[in-house]
């Protein structure tokens, strides 16, 4: 069904798996057409609850796929970047998903495929992992995001450093920073990430939606306004079958069953 990337829909948990494995897993337009297709899929999927991206032991993303895209990027005007529009409309559309999304992240993250680990939720590293923006080598700079995402992450100086010098950093100084949030050897990495999923899968999943629109949207504001709506989320979430199920559940020391309603 797909060219460019694998889709596994195990239960409530989904892995989606880039796969150009002779460009290191590199990003071109038909990859971007074909996870938009997949997350179309997963959707409809109901039952899917959280979503795992993977690469392969040697490389999550290695960036942007140039001379697969050159023919398609050259036909627009040059008034329109269109790889910047595509990655752009491709990443937030993972930054909004409305359940929890883990980057698996082994071998080499560059460019646009750091971009795309930055636009999840949670990133767990492989020891082998390196990431960086190189844009600036070819005169340019990142356009996925990277100068957005990476500074509200570990904060500007840090994310203007990596970007200036275009230098990778490997796993362990990608934690330090707070980029990752677990690094694992490469052999456990899918373990330890479809096991993270299954754990927030297994959470209620309207509360997982209201936690992560919290937080993304406090980032964007002030605190005032981030309590505001923190407690808006809340009030909402008490009003759900969920809530009260789980309130039950914790009375009757049972597991609670959720709905998502």
């Amino acid at each position: 069904m797909y060219e460019y990337i694998k889709l596994t829909i195990d239960g409530n948990m989904a892995i989606l798996t880039l796969h150009n494995p002779a460009k290191r897993n590199a990003i071109n337009f038909t990859m971007m057409d074909e996870i938009h297709q997949a997350l179309d899929q997963i959707t409809r999927e109901s039952k899917v609850r959280a979503l795992v991206l993977y690469g392969d032991e040697k490389a999550f993303c290695a960036g942007m796929d140039i001379t697969r895209n050159k023919t398609d990027e050259f036909a627009v005007p040059p008034t329109e970047n269109t790889v910047a529009l595509k990655l752009h409309t491709l990443y937030n559309r993972v930054e909004k998903l409305p359940f929890a999304v883990i980057a698996a992240v082994a071998g080499f993250a560059l460019g646009g495929g750091f971009e795309l680990a930055l636009a999840c939720d949670i990133r767990i590293f492989a020891d082998n992992a390196k990431v960086g923006l190189p844009e600036l080598k070819i005169g340019t700079i990142p356009c996925g995001g990277g100068t957005q995402r990476l500074p509200r992450l570990i904060g500007a100086g840090r994310a203007k450093e990596l970007i200036f010098t275009c230098a990778p950093i490997d796993a362990g100084e990608a934690y330090r920073m707070g980029i990752a949030n677990r690094v694992v050897s490469n052999e456990m990495l899918l373990d330890e990430a479809t096991t993270l999923a299954r754990q927030l899968a297994a959470q209620a999943p309207l509360a997982i939606e209201m936690a992560k629109h919290a937080v993304d949207m406090g980032m964007e504001t002030t605190l005032e306004q981030g309590l505001l709506i923190e407690s808006r989320n809340s009030l909402l979430l008490k009003r759900t079958a969920d809530y009260i199920e789980g309130a039950a559940a914790f009375k009757e020391k049972r597991t609670p069953v959720f709905q998502g309603r």
